[in-house]
């Protein structure tokens, strides 16, 4: 059996010849890890769990579920966000209205200056449609500026945050589907 590999051995999987730069052999490196994990797993001290790690900042472990909690997480979260759209439905106008919430967009950051590019273009496009009083599509809209919105979901979306922006429906902005 001396001079025969095992399929699956971990000489399969590290190379056992001498690395040129670093000298250390791929056994020797495994020989090393497995001796750093059973000194781990050997440890009482070294922490187990996110818990008693005692981090400074809020934080959601990502774990594997089965599909019955799963499911009821789901549904949990699709009754909150039932729940959130009726709080902005008024019955009166049989319509769900936008809550009163401001969010800011800078427009000086190196991380966003492509978002911010691409809403003064649109804002500045839906300024001119207003002015004349044309309406176009949205597809219209993106290939007025192809290079600069690459596709036309990142143009929409900015269309649709106009909207948002300005409170009005995207029909007003002069813009249909």
């Amino acid at each position: 059996m001396s001079g025969t590999k095992r399929a699956g051995t971990s000489s399969d999987i590290v190379p056992s010849k001498r690395g040129a730069k670093s000298g250390v052999s791929g056994q020797d490196v495994l020989v090393k890890v497995r001796k750093l994990a059973t000194a781990l797993k050997e440890n009482k001290g070294v922490a187990k769990s996110l818990d008693e790690l005692d981090l400074p900042y809020a934080y959601r472990a990502v774990m594997d579920k089965d599909a019955e909690g799963l499911i009821d997480e789901i549904e949990a979260v699709l009754l909150q966000i039932a729940a959130s759209i009726m709080k902005m439905y008024v019955p009166e106008l049989d319509r769900i209205v936008l809550r009163d919430s401001v969010s800011k967009r800078t427009f000086a950051s190196t991380q966003t200056c492509r978002k911010a590019a691409i809403t003064t273009r649109i804002l500045g496009l839906v300024h001119q449609l207003c002015a004349k009083r044309i309406h176009v599509t949205k597809r219209d809209l993106f290939y007025t500026d192809v290079k600069l919105f690459e596709e036309q979901g990142q143009s929409d979306t900015i269309l649709e945050d106009l909207a948002c922006m300005l409170g009005c429906t995207r029909s007003s902005l002069h813009g249909e589907a």
